[in-house]
């Protein structure tokens, strides 16, 4: 195998790979894996309205989504051929299926040539979860994530030795962060988004404290 990091170098060529650790190792399995998505034909541009196969690639965790097995079928062949030209294996036990229809009735195994993968309702891919109803499970995963970030912190939002500016510094870098990783993917209804603001105002409530009112303190509300 040849590589060339640079035009004007010359192609370093390497048998027997480098050692687990080396600053090389992502950079070369990344450029092989780039080949491999391109030898295997499966287009990488648009989404899966616009055509019958969608990879999704991030390392060595790989996503096809197809509109039908016999799509799914013709893409993983390829791809899997390409991979063992480049000397790469695909690892049986880590690959999952899943198929989002509503029919809870549909629990086999799905078989592409040689291999048998294993029917779930739900995997995770990158820290987020994916489910076949596209739920709120996600949701409410993130909001028990960030519901124990804060009260890991909780002493320091009591503390009134902490100004409010550090407070909402801690909300946005530890608590948001948590609560909305993978945001970009979730499909949100109006209970979701009413969740997330409740958790949102929990917190704010927190970091400004009581109102006066007149001459009694009061929770602040929205307004």
């Amino acid at each position: 195998m040849q590589y060339s990091v640079w035009s004007q170098l010359e192609p370093i060529s390497t048998t027997c790979g480098v050692r687990q650790g080396d600053t090389l190792a992502c950079l070369l399995f990344n450029t092989g894996l780039k080949k491999v998505i391109q030898d295997s034909g499966i287009q990488t541009r648009g989404t899966i309205f616009f055509k019958t196969v969608q990879i999704f690639t991030y390392a060595n965790d790989i996503d096809l989504m197809t509109h039908t097995t016999l799509g799914l079928n013709e893409a993983f062949l390829n791809l899997e051929k390409s991979a063992r030209n480049m000397g790469l294996v695909i690892n049986q036990k880590t690959v999952v299926y899943m198929y989002s229809v509503k029919d809870t009735t549909l629990h086999h195994d799905f078989a592409i040539g040689n291999y048998v993968f294993k029917r779930v309702d739900n995997f995770k891919y990158l820290g987020t979860m994916v489910n076949k109803m596209n739920n709120r499970s996600e949701v409410n995963a993130r909001l028990i994530m960030a519901n124990r970030a804060y009260y890991g912190l909780q002493n320091h939002m009591k503390s009134r030795n902490m100004s409010r500016n550090i407070k909402t510094i801690l909300y946005k870098t530890l608590i948001r962060l948590v609560l909305t990783y993978g945001a970009e993917t979730w499909v949100l209804s109006k209970q979701d988004e009413h969740c997330l603001s409740i958790f949102e105002r929990k917190i704010l409530r927190r970091i400004y404290g009581p109102l006066i009112d007149g001459v009694r303190w009061r929770i602040r509300t929205n307004q």
